[in-house]
């Protein structure tokens, strides 16, 4: 990993994946849903874990998803450091059952984000009590998240691959060229 530097274009590809994310959960405030207990909010913190997982190597993959895990937890009310240990967790787990797998098959890719999501949102509503203060409202925003997370999933993984691309690392030829 030394001079492999393939974690921190996928990390900046994060970064500016839950930017765009935050500036869409900005506009979405804007809408009148007609709920009094405030906007819609898309959580999409599964995909970037994902692709980390399904792609890079253990070392990498934890590289990147330790620091997206915080950047995601960064805007929100929560404890430092409440998504880091369950991010960690699914990066390692993800890795540990990637030979039981295909690990480039669309379906897998996207109930691997799926998984991942629900991990780190009930992290996410442990810590905070959520689910006994906005039960409904929060089913709304699992829902809609999830139902971003699948339509976003194929293009997401597309541009992260395409990032590397543009710095001269061919991930899919090195993985299913890897013995």
């Amino acid at each position: 990993m030394r001079g492999d530097h393939r974690w921190l274009i996928v990390l900046l590809g994060n970064v500016v994946f839950l930017w765009v994310m935050g500036q869409v959960n900005h506009h979405l405030t804007a809408l009148p849903l007609g709920d009094s207990r405030g906007p819609l909010y898309l959580f999409v913190g599964g995909l970037p874990i994902a692709f980390a997982a399904l792609r890079l190597s253990l070392g990498q993959a934890l590289a990147v998803s330790i620091p997206t895990a915080l950047a995601m937890e960064a805007g929100t009310p929560i404890p430092f450091g409440t998504l880091m240990l369950p991010a960690a967790a699914c990066v390692c787990l993800a890795i540990g059952f990637r030979g039981a797998f295909n690990r480039f098959d669309r379906m897998t890719v996207v109930l691997a984000v799926l998984l991942i999501y629900l991990v780190l949102i009930s992290a996410l509503t442990l810590v905070t009590g959520a689910f006994r203060l906005q039960g409904p409202r929060l089913a709304l925003d699992l829902l809609a998240s999830q139902l971003v997370a699948v339509l976003l999933s194929g293009w997401y993984f597309a541009a992260e691959l395409a990032l590397l691309r543009l710095f001269g690392i061919d991930l899919d030829t090195e993985l299913r060229d890897a013995p």
